[in-house]
């Protein structure tokens, strides 16, 4: 059989077909995977983003193409098919809401791979992003130290639709410190201000190149 004759046999089979995609888009996403697990100049926070958005890509793709491969066939159904649509989509208003929240998160990227958030009662940080759910390994509450409880949270998608997210990413990086001088009441604070820019700029200098490096 010429390769002629086997391909609009292999493209006729939906059933074909369909196993074709889903086989091409595993071996593409196995592909991807090993490049970005090799690239050693990746963060591990942008390697860990980058698996979630290949794995996101390919099952939205492979998704796509099983609904066109099978639309076809879904023709023989007109008659019907208004209230199969409405039956699947009460049976499936949860996966939707989700769906939805993925969309809203793409579009206003409210938190990243890696970053601290508040979502509801929770404070955690973000481990990984799929197209129904956000796993969140938790945190302790403290607004300047956080430490992990070692529970896991997986929070579907729909909760991005209707509860407020505070990214705390800033205070990931940064730590306010407030200190006081405290001076005796016979001397001209005016006059000491010189020598004390002077000592904190001493301070400052032993960690200028590491801030230098967060805030690049």
């Amino acid at each position: 059989m010429t390769l002629d004759a086997l391909w609009p046999m292999l493209t006729g089979n939906r059933s074909v077909s369909s196993l074709i995609l889903i086989l091409v888009m595993i071996t593409l996403r196995h592909v991807i995977k090993r490049l970005i697990q090799r690239n050693t100049g990746l963060s591990e926070d942008v390697r860990r983003a980058w698996l979630a958005r290949t794995r996101n890509l390919t099952v939205g793709v492979a998704i796509a193409g099983l609904f066109f491969i099978w639309l076809p066939a879904l023709h023989t159904f007109a008659l019907s098919i208004t209230a199969v649509a409405l039956a699947l989509v009460v049976a499936t208003k949860e996966l939707l809401l989700c769906i939805s929240g993925t969309v809203l998160r793409a579009i206003n990227r409210p938190f990243r791979m890696g970053d601290w958030i508040a979502i509801g009662e929770y404070k955690a940080e973000v481990s990984d992003e799929t197209m129904f759910a956000t796993t969140l390994e938790e945190t302790t509450r403290d607004s300047h130290k956080r430490d992990y409880t070692g529970r896991t949270l997986t929070v579907p998608n729909s909760l991005l639709l209707t509860m407020a997210i505070t990214n705390h990413q800033f205070l990931k990086r940064w730590h306010f410190l407030e200190s006081a001088v405290v001076l005796e009441p016979d001397v001209d604070m005016l006059a000491a201000m010189d020598d004390i820019e002077r000592a904190i700029q001493q301070l400052h200098a032993r960690n200028a190149e590491a801030a230098e490096a967060f805030a690049s």
